[in-house]
């Protein structure tokens, strides 16, 4: 039995999640607690990890 998976169906998932994640770390705007913890250091960094790999 051979199951293939579309494009698509690895794609679609994959830009959403990171459209999530630039849209969570990317609100410079909204500071409710100065100085990051852990978890925004890591969001910071994929995010600047994904922005420095667009052309």
């Amino acid at each position: 039995m051979d199951i293939r998976l579309p494009w698509w169906g690895i794609a679609l998932p994959a830009l959403a999640f990171a459209a999530l994640l630039l849209l969570i770390s990317g609100s410079a705007d909204a500071h409710a607690a100065e100085g990051g913890g852990a978890l925004s250091q890591f969001v910071g960094a994929v995010r600047h990890a994904l922005l420095d790999q667009l052309p």
